[in-house]
């Protein structure tokens, strides 16, 4: 009897046993499956944000905050590397961890001396690095008085520093805080650290590149800004000299002198406009071009713009009519900017893109709106051109060979212009050799 009551007592317990196995199974592989399924969230949102053009603090930021509260480790912080030295880019602490600083020190605004073991040894061996000695993030994160809170607490029982590779070399360091230590973490979890890590060092690179072109960008305005009003400055000067002496400033002059006055003096004026469109085309790009919006009639500036061009025509052999509507013509805006940039700029370019035949400008009045055409008999326009016919350096495929002195800044400009004055500009043509119309329409309120 007795062994009877012992065999079926060593049963039930070799029962329970199993089921105590069966559930730790099922529990290992229920958080298995959890941490694969934030792994694969994570990947997803840091590939978003791989796509955006972030600066280093910025893209730090968004990916710390993210990866601590998926994970829900202490602290997440990264570390930029730009060969010599390691900069504290951005960090994210649990609420119970930043719940400390204010007992136990700093923990955002720390900038100690960099450690010298487990993240240096990260950045040399291009390999993780481990610790479990709350002072070796100490100075880099956090403040010694708040390392030394969260190592009484035992809040943070291990940390791993992973190396940030680019293609060559260490752009950084991933650190990562916990309340565990190595042999706690499951192997799933490791590889969920390493997954996220080799797609954080790849965005930390594009971001570096995005930085380095963004500066290069700079330099080049930078360069072009002042080369452009150093060449303003003496085009500006040689205009000043060849108007002087066809005017008869220093003495009278020959026919010949005079005309040679003349032509150098439209050489030069066309140089400063050149000048002026590459210049106001940069500080468009900058936000720095401003507007001096005043009441102003534009039917005389458009009067005006068609006479100043009319020999440019008639050196051509074309025909420029102008048609005015009835009608009264005031407008509130940049008069000196519309007229240079929208009006004399269009009339210009059917002039210089019409071999021969006939440019028609138009104005007239609607009920809100003034609306300003040219229409030329010309090269036309391609599909393909038309795409990019308001962009920066937007060039047709002929433009060039045509007009040699194109900037490629002109339509870019005076879109730019006409959309800053809540109006719209807009082009159509038949295609090669079909001539094109271009209409400007301006609220009058």
């Amino acid at each position: 009897m007795a062994d009877a009551v012992r065999m079926q007592a060593a049963a039930e317990i070799s029962y329970e046993e199993q089921l105590k196995a069966a559930n730790e199974i099922v529990y290992k592989h229920g958080l298995e499956l959890a941490i694969k399924n934030k792994t694969l969230s994570l990947l997803g949102k840091l590939y978003e944000i791989a796509t955006l053009s972030l600066e280093s603090a910025e893209m730090a930021k968004r990916v710390t905050e993210m990866i601590r509260q998926e994970f829900d480790f202490e602290i997440v912080g990264m570390l930029g590397y730009d060969g010599m030295n390691l900069l504290p880019l951005a960090q994210a602490a649990s609420k119970r961890v930043s719940d400390l600083e204010a007992v136990g020190g700093s923990f955002h605004d720390a900038h100690g001396a960099i450690p010298a073991s487990v993240i240096m040894r990260a950045v040399t061996t291009k390999r993780p690095a481990y610790t479990e000695r709350i002072e070796d993030i100490c100075g880099i994160l956090i403040s010694p008085e708040l390392c030394r809170t969260l190592q009484k607490d035992s809040f943070i029982r291990s940390s791993f520093a992973y190396p940030l590779l680019g293609e060559t070399d260490v752009k950084g360091v991933l650190l990562i805080s916990l309340n565990r230590v190595s042999g706690d973490l499951g192997e799933y979890e490791r590889e969920a650290m390493a997954s996220f890590v080799n797609v954080i060092a790849i965005t930390l690179e594009k971001v570096r590149l995005y930085e380095e072109l963004k500066r290069a960008n700079l330099q080049q305005e930078n360069l072009l800004h002042f080369i452009s009003h150093e060449i303003k400055g003496y085009l500006g000067k040689s205009a000043a000299a060849f108007a002087a002496i066809g005017e008869g400033d220093y003495g009278p002059v020959s026919e010949a002198l005079s005309g040679m006055a003349a032509t150098m003096l439209a050489d030069v004026r066309k140089g400063v406009d050149t000048v002026m469109d590459i210049l106001d085309g940069a500080n468009m790009k900058k936000g720095t071009f401003t507007y001096r919006k005043l009441p102003f009639d534009f039917k005389q500036a458009v009067l005006e713009s068609v006479k100043d061009l009319q020999s440019a025509a008639q050196d051509k052999k074309l025909n420029l009519s102008l048609t005015v509507g009835d009608g009264a013509y005031m407008l509130e805006g940049d008069e000196d900017k519309i007229r240079r940039h929208v009006l004399r700029n269009l009339i210009d370019n059917a002039i210089k893109y019409t071999p021969a035949g006939t440019i028609a400008v138009r104005l007239m009045r609607d009920k809100d709106a003034v609306r300003f055409e040219v229409e030329d008999s010309g090269v036309g326009i391609t599909p393909e051109d038309m795409a990019h016919l308001f962009t920066e350096g937007g060039h047709g495929k002929d433009s060039i060979r045509i007009n040699v002195h194109s900037t490629g800044y002109g339509l870019f400009i005076a879109k730019q212009v006409v959309v800053a004055h809540g109006g719209t500009i807009t082009a159509q043509s038949k295609g090669s050799g079909s001539g094109s119309r271009f209409t400007v329409i301006l609220p009058t309120s």
